[in-house]
């Protein structure tokens, strides 16, 4: 009777969450409601509840409109503030109540069926959920000018230049032509350029990222399969990749190379399982392609390979390939581009010059830094937001030679004090957590039924929780859109009148839009062009009235000046 009673005052709680206005963390939320509908709602569920009793010969109506109710209001809740402790909080109340449901199967989930057929075309549409709704949220970004040139506009303008040339050029990364590959050596950009070439838009290569880590869910259930897990824990694996919020959140900042590593590692992990040995190689290459410091992830897997597996000669083969790239690629760098990024680990180098080997000399001598470097307020909220999700099941293992692949999580989410690096919101986390997704499924198949099952269904929670605090707020773009459509429109009229071949600088979010050009630059160029385009919307920059004056004293002309939206100009003769 406490529980149904308990239920039915939850599911009410749920229903004013859902229909009341304002935010639940306003006091004047409680105010707006009346008492005695929380009474009417709560008694009607418990009455309905009462009858069904007599029906249901179990108190199975009761546990599901409890896990219901708890997990409605739960999603409601963190759907309104993305606070990390808050979240955690919540999630760990979901937690003991699920744990009190797989006691003794209080939900009879054992008894609920579910094919290899059924496993397939749940772990299928996961995959499509992720792909449509990111590729949607993304697209939506590109088309109401939320996409800047750092770093969006740069790749739309390499692969304008790969599809005419197969160069991946760009002028507006270094304000002036260069290759793309003097900053990031990343050839596996040529896996998406036949897709780019069929449809040439900035929003293919939006759509283009959702895809491709939306495919990781193939891998995830191959290793499932071969690991002999069932249906059930293969499908719900498959709904921790999805709502994984670290893989979603990288897409809001647009394009970066780093999102192959995530499907790419696990397919490489996939092939190390089977010991399949030329699709490892192919894939280890695969991964090298993506950027200059993939290495890195090669060489740790190397290690695990040679002291976990005992598979020496792939693994030292891999390291010793990894190595040679890797020395090969920041040579290159070295000397035709810009360098290695050492910069990001500063707070290990104490001689500037020093360089990567500054790093490694720091953490032999005082490796206690690593730790002091590695646990700060910032850093802790990203572990909460990327191995809560995964319910630590990373660690859960007593064969420890498994931890050398939490290596590279240490090495380059937390020992940097580079902010991006540890942000699910930037492109730094995709190889790292794959590794970790790897380690996941491998120790869950090692426990028993019961602390699978209990572990996978919280997880599986927490996951969607995480997602839906962290991830879901960004459907404000598709209001945005519906919003100002008109105005979206008015400002691609405007530029649609700057010519295909002409030379172009412009404000950032402009970017993006006019990049299939040979010349774009961004507004702060110290190169001549025909034609310039200023934003003038509020909040999106701050410097537009000092551009326009600028424009105007080096020659350029009105053709288009919508207030408050945006100006084209042209060079005056």
């Amino acid at each position: 009777m406490i529980k149904r009673a308990v239920s039915a005052w939850l599911f009410a709680a749920m229903m004013m969450l859902i229909f009341l206005p304002g935010s639940f963390t306003s006091l004047n939320f409680a105010q707006g409601s009346e008492i005695y509908y929380v009474f009417l709602i709560a008694a009607l569920v418990f009455l309905g509840l009462t009858v069904a009793e007599g029906f249901v010969k179990s108190e199975l109506a009761d546990n599901i409109v409890l896990t219901l109710s708890v997990l409605g209001c739960a999603l409601l809740c963190v759907r309104e503030t993305n606070d990390v402790y808050f979240l955690l909080g919540i999630t760990a109340g979901c937690a003991v109540l699920l744990w009190h449901m797989m006691d003794s199967d209080r939900l009879k989930l054992d008894s609920v069926p579910l094919s290899k057929r059924a496993m397939i075309i749940t772990a299928t549409a996961l995959g499509l959920f992720f792909a449509l709704y990111i590729g949607l949220l993304t697209s939506l970004r590109y088309l109401t000018y939320s996409t800047p040139n750092f770093d969006f506009g740069i790749f739309c303008n390499m692969f304008f230049n790969m599809k005419e040339t197969l160069l991946p050029n760009v002028t507006c990364e270094r304000d002036g032509l260069l290759s793309h590959f003097a900053v990031h050596v990343s050839p596996i950009y040529y896996l998406l350029l036949p897709f780019y070439m069929i449809f040439p838009s900035p929003l293919t290569l939006e759509i283009g990222q959702a895809v491709i880590l939306a495919s990781g869910v193939i891998p995830v259930v191959l290793l499932c399969r071969h690991l002999k897990m069932s249906n059930k824990a293969t499908v719900a694996f498959a709904a921790i990749y999805v709502f994984f919020p670290a893989l979603a959140g990288g897409c809001f900042y647009d394009l970066h190379e780093n999102k192959f590593l995530a499907p790419l590692i696990l397919w490489l992990m996939y092939f190390i399982e089977k010991k399949q040995e030329i699709p490892t190689y192919i894939f280890m290459m695969l991964v090298l392609f993506v950027k200059e410091d993939a290495p890195v992830y090669i060489m740790f897997i190397a290690l695990y390979m040679l002291i976990h597996r005992k598979e020496y000669r792939k693994g030292i083969i891999m390291m010793a390939v990894s190595v040679l790239y890797f020395l090969g690629v920041t040579s290159y760098l070295a000397n035709a581009g810009d360098g290695v990024m050492t910069y990001r680990y500063d707070n290990f180098i104490a001689d500037s010059d020093a360089g990567l080997i500054g790093v490694i000399k720091t953490v032999l001598v005082n490796p206690a830094l690593v730790f002091f470097e590695s646990f700060n307020p910032d850093k802790l909220k990203f572990m909460i937001l990327t191995l809560v999700p995964l319910g630590f099941m990373p660690f859960l293992t007593r064969k420890t030679s498994r931890l050398i692949l939490v290596l590279p999580y240490i090495l380059i989410n937390l020992m940097s004090d580079y902010q991006y690096q540890h942000s699910i919101f930037f492109q730094y986390t995709y190889a790292s957590c794959a590794l970790l997704f790897y380690l996941a499924i491998l120790n869950a198949s090692e426990l028993s039924h019961a602390a699978r099952k209990a572990l996978l269904i919280m997880t599986m929670t927490a996951s969607v929780l995480f997602f839906t605090s962290q991830i879901a707020d960004r459907d404000y773009y598709i209001n945005t859109y519906k919003t100002n459509r008109d105005n979206y429109a008015k400002m691609n009229e405007a530029l649609e009148i700057i010519p295909d071949d002409a030379s172009v600088k412009a404000s950032t979010f402009l970017v993006p839009k006019l990049s299939q050009r040979f010349e774009i630059y961004d507004i702060s160029t110290v190169h001549d062009t025909e034609y310039a385009a200023v934003d003038l919307r509020s909040g999106y920059n701050a410097k537009a009235s000092q551009q326009l004056e600028q424009l105007e004293n080096e020659g350029f002309e009105f053709v288009v000046m919508i207030e408050d939206l945006i100006a084209v100009l042209k060079i005056g003769k």
